[in-house]
């Protein structure tokens, strides 16, 4: 039975196993290597992942689910269509799927798999992707960290002593690593990571350059995510002056030139420079001591990101025209050759803090208004134990009683997960209060409030629990998941293309609006009637007709 490799991202996850003389990416059922680690529910219920539940999220964020890897093993929720969903049951919905890509393509069972964790993941974030894959049917034969499983994509002598710098930018951050393989022995030796430094970053760089340009404020969540997954596309590629944006039902041109695209991306590019510095300091090396660096994460597809990279090493990094499929490969490699895992040792390197804690503030906007945003005290990637101060100022008028807290690193706080609140002793005399977050190695996290006024101290310790479920809501869980019916191949192409349709048909208007509207009353008709022929015609003519109104209209 084969022992397949799944790199399960942030924003999307890879399918690898090893074929007995070199590891191969498995396609999913819409003939992609990427699956978008996206999870929509339908009006009816239906649950979708992938490429279709993201094309449904442009339609119906708030019944989409996505960037949820991140909290695995805290109490965040999801509600879609007036249902709880975990982080676990999201992840095991995703994974369940891509076993069936798996099944499909090897054509045999498939239950066992090893899983690639980012460098930030502890115990508690590495037992629930576990229990997550339980969910879907595998057991993990063994966890193996990005970096690693990147630095083993790359073929080594086996005698020699080589130093292996893996530079892996994903969704939302990039970590550098330093690995030494020695004789089939693979050791990380130093590791540093930048948090909100990844693709996602990149992206919303562009979209506020783009609202900024056509004077676009108070963007509702639905334009936002439909911006932002048109921007997610125009980076990926060449420069252009010609380029038009949809918020909404209006269309606005976002000319980018190679310099402005240079210009927007400068802080993030900069920023890159950092944890490469950190990590040869810290081992006490030049780059000239790196014997291959790699280029890993699907981010590292950008241009800028590439050519950034260049620049940083003074060569040319080892990356293939999807430099997310190097930690896929190594998976894979893993997967197929139990020798290898077995003489591989990850070196347990100083704990960090897997997740950013914090408080609110409030401020005013340009318009007037106002609204709240999260001020982090403890950043994802801090070393563990740690503690951090700051000092707040309450105005004449507020009436603040407690102080929220919070995990996460999304910019407002209700877009994070709230872990309770601590009063402010004497809260009516406080006109500045000092608020301190100490954390142990296990991440229990000490609040203290100190009222500046009355120097009054109050406390109390969060502590960061898997999750608060209870038996009849695991049964709950296990029940959704097990009846999630992965699509057929043909069922699950069909699904996307009549929701691109849709979509498109939403982005557009005038004549155009009604190409597509007609097309997706075309191909629902001849689903009715079932037959399988026609239905695989219409299909392949309804792909061409999208590339083409696509091209045509620039959507």
């Amino acid at each position: 039975m084969t022992v397949i490799g799944i790199d399960f991202g942030t924003a999307n996850a890879m399918v690898g196993y090893f074929d007995g003389h070199a590891a191969r990416i498995i396609p999913n059922a819409w003939g992609a290597e990427l699956t978008p680690t996206v999870v929509n529910v339908a009006p009816q219920g239906e649950v979708t992942v992938g490429a279709v539940a993201k094309a449904r999220g442009a339609l119906a964020p708030q019944a989409t689910a996505a960037g949820f890897k991140p909290f695995l093993g805290t109490p965040k929720r999801y509600v879609l269509r007036g249902q709880q969903y975990t982080p676990i049951e999201l992840t095991a919905l995703v994974l369940k799927s891509l076993r069936a890509d798996a099944i499909r393509y090897l054509e045999e069972p498939v239950s066992e798999a090893v899983l690639s964790v980012p460098a930030y993941f502890d115990n508690r974030q590495r037992g629930a992707l576990i229990e997550a894959a339980k969910l879907a049917g595998l057991t993990v034969v063994r966890l193996i960290g990005e970096a690693t499983a990147a630095a083993l994509a790359v073929q080594a002598q086996p005698t020699e002593v080589q130093r292996i710098l893996v530079m892996d930018m994903g969704a939302d951050q990039f970590t550098v690593s330093l690995l030494q393989r020695v004789e089939g022995t693979t050791q990380i030796m130093q590791q540093a990571v930048a948090n909100h430094l990844g693709g996602n970053d990149f992206t919303h760089a562009l979209v506020a350059d783009f609202a900024a340009g056509a004077h676009l404020t108070g963007i509702d969540t639905a334009a936002y995510q439909q911006l932002f997954d048109q921007v997610a596309e125009l980076k990926k590629t060449a420069p252009t002056a010609a380029n038009t944006l949809t918020v909404g039902d209006r269309d606005y041109a976002y000319g980018v030139t190679a310099a402005h695209l240079k210009d927007v991306f400068a802080p993030l590019l900069g920023a890159m420079r950092v944890p490469l510095a950190q990590v040869l300091h810290s081992a006490g090396l030049r780059l000239t001591d790196i014997d291959q660096v790699v280029l890993a994460g699907a981010a590292a597809q950008l241009p800028a990101v590439r050519q950034e990279a260049v620049k940083m090493c003074h060569c040319l990094p080892l990356m293939s025209a999807m430099p997310g499929d190097r930690v896929a490969i190594g998976l894979a490699t893993v997967a197929g050759q139990p020798q290898v895992y077995r003489t591989l040792r990850e070196m347990i390197l100083a704990p960090i803090s897997a997740h950013s804690f914090g408080t609110q503030a409030t401020q005013e906007t340009a318009n007037g208004e106002v609204t709240d945003f999260f001020v982090p005290l403890v950043d994802r990637g801090d070393a563990l134990p740690g503690q951090a101060v700051c000092s707040f100022t309450i105005d004449s008028g507020e009436k603040i009683t407690s102080v929220p807290v919070f995990l996460g690193e999304q910019q407002h706080t209700r877009d994070n997960v709230y872990l309770g609140e601590l009063a402010i002793p004497s809260a009516a005399a406080a006109r500045q209060i000092t608020v301190q977050f100490a954390f142990d190695i296990n991440l229990n996290l000490a609040v203290a409030i100190r009222n500046d006024t009355t120097e009054q101290i109050a406390t109390a310790v969060f502590v960061l629990d898997r999750d608060d479920l209870n038996d009849l809501d695991r049964a709950r869980i296990r029940s959704r998941v097990a009846a999630f019916q992965v699509p057929t191949k043909e069922e699950a192409e069909n699904q996307l293309i009549l929701t691109q349709l849709e979509r498109l048909s939403h982005e557009t208007t005038g004549s155009v609006r009604e190409r597509f509207v007609a097309e997706r009353l075309h191909f629902l008709q001849l689903l009715a009637k079932q037959n399988l022929e026609a239905i695989n015609r219409a299909r392949d003519e309804c792909a061409d007709f999208i590339r083409d109104m696509q091209s045509e209209y620039i959507l």
